[in-house]
C-alpha cells in the first residue's frame, strides 16, 4: 500500500490516521499501520490528530460525494430510458416510474424543508 505522507504527521501516522477516517476501525488502522492499540488511543487523544483526521473524514466524504454526483447525471439518463424503452418489461417501466416519483417527491420535500428553514433562519437573525 502506498500511503502520501500528511504533513506534520509520520508516515506510520498518516497511515492510521487515513485508515481509521476510512474505517473507523481502531483495530484495522493499527495493523495498517503497524502500531500497537495504545500508540492508537495516543494518536486519537491528542487534538492537532484529531483535527487531521477530521479534515481527513471530510476529504472523503467529498471524495464519494463528488464520485456519486458524476455519475447521477448517467443514472437517470437510464432510468428514463427503461421508462421511454417499449421492449422493457411492464415492471421495469413501473419500477422506474417509481423512481422518478420516489426522488422527485423527495427533491421537493427536501428543496421546500431548506427553503423554510431558511426562512426561519432569517427571523430568528432579524430578532
Amino acid at each position: 500500500m502506498e500511503i502520501e505522507k500528511i504533513a506534520g504527521l509520520t508516515t506510520k501516522q498518516s497511515i492510521f490516521l487515513i485508515e481509521y477516517a476510512r474505517t473507523d476501525n481502531l483495530a484495522h488502522a493499527c495493523r495498517e499501520a503497524h502500531i500497537n492499540r495504545n500508540t492508537g488511543y495516543k494518536y486519537l487523544q491528542n487534538e492537532d490528530f484529531q483535527a487531521a483526521l477530521q479534515d481527513m473524514k471530510e476529504k472523503i466524504v467529498n471524495a464519494a460525494w463528488t464520485k456519486l454526483s458524476s455519475s447521477l447525471e448517467t443514472a437517470v439518463e437510464n432510468v428514463v430510458a427503461v421508462l421511454n424503452d417499449p421492449k422493457a418489461t411492464i415492471n421495469a417501466r413501473l419500477r422506474a416510474t417509481e423512481l422518478i416519483f420516489n426522488y422527485t417527491s423527495r427533491y421537493a420535500e427536501s428543496r421546500d424543508i431548506l427553503a423554510r428553514m431558511e426562512r426561519l433562519e432569517e427571523c430568528f437573525n432579524a430578532e
